[in-house]
């Protein structure tokens, strides 16, 4: 399928840094925290995620998966005149979820059930690299333009409080006229970190032991590597759930409520599914009555989710709380 609403702009090239000279003299120039883009719709696959994270560094990224573009037109129209109003606070990228299996994990949802199941668009975001989850389905404009407020608070807590500049907004013309802007020269893309790029091209290979390793070698290198810590947590969930079916995890985990391990996979399985409360309510649950030894798998499994979450996800600051409770 093709996503055109708004004229998305396809993101295989776009983090750039815009130039000093005629923006600086306009009012609310780019700075050091801002983005120059071609558009403020973008249009994103596999090939591109790093781009997504790297955006979503200087300001929150909202993320469309589409599977029917006819049926999904509406919204993502909607969603699209949603982030303009915001000029440059945020972007929205399109992504063709059939044909973006690794965003669609880098998720965690289940976006291709929902979409074929006629649920779609599903949307989420990404802050500082982290995915997020927001809703499936159709919803009004006044509900989207919450969500989004509530994004910018979301991502002003954590830091993001970038903008991003289009070559037409330099140029005077406005946000919207701007947001589908479609030719443009293609800014060159910041290479990856090299063991970032190791890590993501282990991952295309579907090799998560080796990725596993290119992070933890980053993480040694540099301790305050997020995007490195984020992307471990992650693939180490893939990793664990690779080779196991839905009806195994659960069946071994209903036939066996005591045995860790099992409650361990579930927690994981739900997580990758988007049913992220209840695997946190169900590792919370099983921590009083579990001995020393268990408890503190559960405190480092707990916590190694989180990562894969977000600090700062509303549903995390939650649970962290809860972990805390229980462990003093």
């Amino acid at each position: 399928m093709s996503i055109d609403a708004g004229r998305a702009v396809d993101l295989s090239a776009v983090v750039s840094k815009p130039a000093e000279s005629t923006a600086a003299s306009l009012p609310g120039a780019p700075g050091d925290t801002d983005l120059m883009l071609p558009g403020l719709v973008l249009q994103a696959d596999d090939s591109s995620f790093a781009s997504v994270l790297e955006i979503s560094n200087t300001v929150p990224v909202l993320v469309c998966f589409v599977m029917d573009a006819q049926r999904d037109e509406p919204m993502v129209r909607t969603l699209s005149e949603a982030t303009v109003k915001l000029n440059g606070r945020a972007v929205l990228v399109n992504v063709d979820a059939g044909a973006s299996p690794q965003l669609v994990a880098s998720f965690q949802a289940d976006v291709l059930s929902a979409t074929e199941g006629g649920q779609s668009p599903v949307v989420g975001a990404v802050l500082a690299g982290r995915p997020l989850q927001l809703f499936v389905g159709d919803q009004t404009s006044e509900m989207i333009e919450q969500v989004l407020q509530q994004l910018l608070i979301v991502g002003e807590q954590s830091g993001i409080v970038g903008t991003v500049t289009t070559p037409d907004m330099v140029s005077g013309r406005s946000a919207r006229e701007s947001a589908g802007a479609g030719e443009v020269p293609e800014p060159e893309v910041p290479p990856l970190d090299p063991l970032h790029q190791e890590a993501f091209d282990a991952i295309e290979r579907a090799d998560y032991p080796s990725a596993v390793n290119a992070y933890e070698r980053a993480l040694k290198e540099n301790p305050k590597d997020e995007m490195a810590r984020a992307g471990l947590a992650q693939v180490s969930l893939l990793a664990r759930l690779s080779g196991k079916s839905l009806a195994d995890v659960r069946n071994a985990a209903a036939a066996d409520p005591d045995n860790l391990d099992a409650q361990l996979d579930v927690a994981d399985l739900d997580l990758s599914g988007g049913h992220i409360d209840d695997a946190f309510d169900r590792l919370l649950g099983i921590f009083p009555r579990a001995g020393a030894d268990d408890r503190n798998v559960i405190r480092v499994r707990l916590l190694e989710l989180f990562d894969v979450v977000g600090a700062a996800d509303p549903r995390v600051v939650a649970a962290r709380a809860k972990l805390t409770n229980l462990l003093f």
